[in-house]
């Protein structure tokens, strides 16, 4: 891929991934666990405490609502900020990476994808070095801790290790993602039953983020339905058994 072609498709992708209007910060909900690490995101965003975070959990916990939420609040500010995926660029050569400096803030989403690609690490690693130096603000979030993964670059993960804060982003308990989609549900007018909303939780445990698009599709299908959402009717939609 050319670099003049890999910087186009890069602009087309970042228009595409734009953060959603509704993964602001404000609607975040952060449980009992992680209210410490919303206030660290908002000083991020207000240039307040520590300029360079990494937030690590396991998937579905809301990592990429923060990142997202904070772009989002940033480029409201008039800072120029962006919002990249490794997931969705790791075909793509390292060089992507080059010239993004300029930015008041760099939110990149799941950096495992790139331990043990060196031409990645590398990179990654004076990207941030860059942004630091013109006092910019990165935030940074993994799906595994930092220790845990097998990074080629000892350079890049000693310094991810001395000069990131990190942050656990922590699973929310049941009890909270019950509260979550009933929440949710009220903002977008989808009239849940509570056994309905017991059983999305329970189907979608080890996931939070695809719990809250179920609840989009069945925004999609009952969009005027004045009575509850029955559990086969929901089932159904969904295509759950």
């Amino acid at each position: 891929m050319n670099q003049k072609y890999q910087a186009f498709h890069l602009a087309q992708m970042t228009l595409r991934l734009e953060p959603q209007l509704h993964t602001t910060l404000a609607n975040f909900f952060p449980g009992e666990n992680n209210r410490g690490l919303v206030q660290v995101v908002r000083n991020v965003v207000n240039r307040q405490g520590e300029g360079q975070v990494l937030i690590d959990g396991a998937s579905g916990t809301g990592k990429t609502h923060l990142l997202q939420g904070a772009c989002l609040a940033s480029q409201d500010s008039g800072v120029p900020s962006m919002y990249l995926p490794l997931e969705e660029i790791i075909t793509m050569s390292p060089s992507v990476l080059q010239g993004l400096d300029y930015l008041g803030l760099l939110c990149i989403d799941d950096i495992q994808v790139i331990a043990g690609q060196l031409a990645w690490e590398d990179a990654l690693l004076e990207l941030c070095t860059r942004i630091k130096a013109r006092a910019g603000r990165v935030l940074l979030a993994s799906g595994k801790h930092v220790a845990d993964l097998s990074w080629a670059s000892p350079t890049l993960e000693a310094y991810l290790k001395s000069s990131f804060l990190v942050c656990p982003c922590s699973p929310l308990s049941e009890g909270e993602k019950v509260l979550l989609m009933e929440e949710n549900a009220m903002l977008r007018g989808v009239l849940l039953g509570r056994s309905v909303t017991k059983f999305l939780v329970k189907h979608y445990a080890e996931d939070t983020a695809a719990l809250l698009q179920s609840l989009e599709i069945l925004e999609k299908f009952t969009a005027g339905m004045k009575r509850k959402l029955t559990l086969p009717l929901a089932k159904e939609l969904l295509a759950l058994s």
